[in-house]
């Protein structure tokens, strides 16, 4: 529950938990949003950056372009603030080859983000030729996001992932995947 806390507001004061809220975990470290709607999974992801970034962590937003306006919070939760956005980083990586190269040398980055957001893994992975190709490239973006994930954690003691994708056929397959190898 602690990476969906940091998108939205379980904890606000007009909330009631029925039975007590499930309590975060050692194993929370990555979350995939999975929805059809790209705008609402931009929002959501975007949030997680905005609240991280509010508690003082170094974020890394990955998406394939620049986003055509400033995507919309969730209410009560953190906004952001120009003196939060002037601390978010965001890599604008066009293609599902410049990803992995980034992914396979983050070990090299001079400031290590302790969240690492990737917008739309399923974009990346579209032009495949087949369905067994898309799989075989989602696996490899699974494996190098849970090896940075691994490394980051290692090197600074925390260290978060947060992916979205597209909710389509190939997204059987993509459970299928993060469930079994990486989150």
């Amino acid at each position: 529950m602690d990476l969906l806390g940091n998108i939205l507001p379980f904890g606000a004061p007009y909330l009631k938990w029925i039975s007590s809220p499930p309590p975060a975990t050692s194993l929370d470290n990555s979350l995939m949003i999975h929805a059809s709607d790209p705008q609402m999974r931009t929002n959501l992801l975007f949030q997680a950056a905005v609240t991280h970034i509010s508690l003082g962590s170094h974020v890394t937003f990955i998406c394939s372009q620049p986003l055509p306006h400033l995507p919309l919070h969730v209410h009560a939760m953190p906004r952001p603030q120009p003196q939060v956005m002037a601390l978010l980083k965001m890599m604008y990586i066009s293609n599902y080859s410049d990803l992995v190269k980034f992914l396979a040398s983050i070990h090299n980055q001079a400031v290590l983000p302790e969240v690492l957001i990737v917008d739309d893994l399923t974009g990346y992975t579209a032009g495949s030729q087949n369905e067994a190709s898309q799989v075989h490239a989602v696996a490899r973006l699974c494996a190098l996001l849970k090896d940075s994930l691994h490394f980051i954690h290692a090197k600074q003691g925390i260290g978060k992932v947060y992916t979205s994708a597209n909710n389509n056929q190939q997204m059987i397959s993509l459970s299928q995947i993060s469930s079994s190898s990486m989150f």
